[in-house]
């Protein structure tokens, strides 16, 4: 059954008429497992949005500090910067390791099979 409506494609891409990029889009998203995958994911992310303001706001109703509320959002994103920063030095550092070392005997360490000599 083919679904239109002004600005949305639910056709397959085999030929049909439409806008391809949406095509591809909404055909993805008919297999059931990634359908629910990200369907899920986007719950997820709906929830810890909805932390990241409800948060402050219940401490500030609570208290009536902005101080309070400004050492939650701090408290809230400390982890984030510091891991973050973190994670992009050891990104940098093994990008220029890998510019470093040979890279012949990558495929054979990596190969399951065992090296016969």
């Amino acid at each position: 059954m083919l679904l239109r409506e002004p600005g949305l494609c639910f056709c397959r891409a085999e030929g049909m008429p439409g806008r391809q990029g949406e095509e591809r889009v909404l055909t993805v998203l008919r297999r059931r497992d990634f359908a629910l995958l990200w369907f899920a994911g986007l719950v997820s992310l709906t929830g810890d949005w909805m932390l990241v303001v409800a948060l402050p706001v219940t401490v500030y109703k609570l208290t009536g500090s902005a101080l309070a509320t400004g050492g939650v959002l701090i408290a809230n994103k400390l982890p984030a910067l510091v891991l973050g920063s973190v994670a992009g030095a050891l990104a940098v550092l093994g990008g220029l390791m890998a510019l470093r070392i040979d890279r012949a005997p990558r495929p054979r360490a990596a190969d399951p099979r065992p090296v016969r000599v």
